[in-house]
C-alpha cells in the first residue's frame, strides 16, 4: 500500500510484517521496522532542490533505506501500531529574511514565516512519545545582545512572504502569520525575527499548510519596548483548522518585551 496525499503522513499506522514502513517528508527519509520485542528506526536527511521540499510519501513494506543513515533501536515493544504526531520546534526559531526590509513609521504589514516541524512517534492509546526528530535539520544560533544575555535558538532562512497566496504548501514546515505594527516615528528594521515557537500550538485543515497561532508584534513608541500578542486558536483566515498539537510550554497571550529580544 502506498499513500501520497500530503495530509496522510501523521496518524495511526500499522507496521507491516514483511518490511519497514517508510516516510519521505521534505528532506527526511525515515523507516520503522518491527521485529520481535524491538523497533528499529533508520533515518537520513537528503539534499533536495527547492521544488522537492513539498514531497510527502508514506509507503508500507517499502524498500529499505539506502545508506548512509542513522539508527535508533527501542526494545520492549510487542505491538505493531504506532502513532505519528506533528510537533513544533522545542526552541524559539530565529528567521532571517532573504532580503531585510524596513517598516515605515505608522504602518503595519503581515509576514508569513515557515519553521521546521518535528516528527513525533507515540504509542497509540498511551500518549507516550518514544522519539522525535525534526523533518529538516535546523542549525543552532544564539539570539541576544551579548553572549551572557539571550537564549539558544534554531536558525532558519525565510522568504518572509507578505501575501498568503504566495506561501507554498510544505508538509515539513509550519507557517506563522506575523503582523508587524510600527507606532514609532522612525522606520523599524527587520533583519531577524525571534519566533517564540514553543509557546505556540499547531492547527491544520485538509489540503493546506500546518499553521500556528497568529502573532502580532507592535512597536509602541520610539523606545525599546514592544508588545507581543498571540491569538488564541488558528489564524482568523483558517476558522475550520483543527488542533494538531498543543504548545510545548504554557505562555501568556500578551507580553511586553524589549525590541532587541524579538527583532535583530
Amino acid at each position: 500500500m502506498v499513500q501520497s496525499d500530503r495530509d496522510c503522513w501523521w496518524g495511526d499506522f500499522e507496521i507491516p510484517r514483511d518490511g519497514p514502513l517508510v516516510w519521505m517528508i521534505g528532506p527526511l527519509t525515515l523507516s520503522i521496522e518491527s521485529i520481535e520485542f524491538e523497533w528499529i528506526l533508520k533515518y537520513r536527511y537528503d539534499a533536495l532542490g527547492d521544488e522537492d521540499h513539498d514531497r510527502c510519501l508514506v509507503a508500507a513494506a517499502g524498500a529499505p533505506i539506502e545508506p548512509p543513515f542513522e539508527t535508533e533501536r527501542f526494545a520492549g515493544s510487542k505491538g505493531r501500531s504506532v502513532r505519528i504526531v506533528p510537533a513544533l520546534a522545542d526552541r524559539p526559531v530565529v528567521s532571517r529574511p532573504e532580503v531585510p526590509f524596513r517598516l515605515l513609521p505608522g504602518e503595519s504589514t503581515e509576514m508569513f514565516i515557515g519553521t521546521p516541524l518535528w516528527f513525533r512517534i507515540e504509542l497509540p492509546g498511551k500518549g507516550i512519545a518514544i522519539w522525535e526528530l525534526p523533518l529538516s535539520r535546523p542549525s543552532d544560533t544564539w539570539f541576544g545582545p551579548s553572549t551572557r544575555v539571550g537564549e539558544l535558538c534554531y536558525a532558519t532562512r525565510t522568504k518572509a512572504r507578505l501575501r498568503e497566496r504566495d506561501v507554498p504548501i510544505r508538509p515539513s514546515r509550519a507557517v506563522t502569520q506575523v503582523t508587524l505594527s510600527n507606532a514609532a516615528s522612525d522606520a523599524m528594521l527587520l533583519e531577524r525575527i525571534n519566533l517564540p515557537v514553543p509557546i505556540l500550538s499547531a492547527f491544520h485543515k485538509p489540503h493546506d499548510n500546518i499553521w500556528t497561532n497568529a502573532i502580532t508584534l507592535e512597536r509602541r513608541d520610539d523606545g525599546e519596548m514592544a508588545e507581543l500578542k498571540i491569538r488564541p486558536g488558528p489564524p482568523a483566515s483558517k476558522p475550520q483548522a483543527v488542533l494538531l498539537c498543543k504548545a510545548r510550554v504554557e505562555g501568556g497571550n500578551r507580553m511586553l518585551r524589549t525590541l532587541s529580544s524579538l527583532l535583530g
